[in-house]
């Protein structure tokens, strides 16, 4: 072999190791990007999954806020009730 087909090879070894390199950075590359894409999408999930989730417990903190504000109104009625029914009970024991 002479020195010039010697020279050849080796400038032909060494494009195809830069040829490789550069396929396997774009093949990193588009794995690093598809990687990116994936854990976007599961941010982006979790992200609206706890704005539903704070959107519940909104509902459900006015929901309660509610049901305290009628179990209030409905314990003065039974208070109400009751003193109205021991009254009716002792004027039927009274003049009975």
């Amino acid at each position: 072999m002479n020195q010039s087909e010697n020279l050849y090879d080796k400038l032909n070894n060494v494009h195809a190791s830069l040829r490789k390199q550069k396929e396997d950075a774009f093949r990193t590359k588009q794995l690093a990007e598809q990687r990116l894409a994936i854990q976007k999408q599961d941010r982006e999930g979790v992200e609206k999954k706890g704005a539903d989730t704070r959107a519940k417990l909104r509902t459900l903190k006015e929901r309660a806020v509610e049901m305290k504000n009628v179990n209030g109104v409905n314990e003065a009625e039974n208070k109400q009730f009751e003193k109205e029914v021991r009254s009716i009970m002792l004027d039927f024991y009274c003049w009975g």
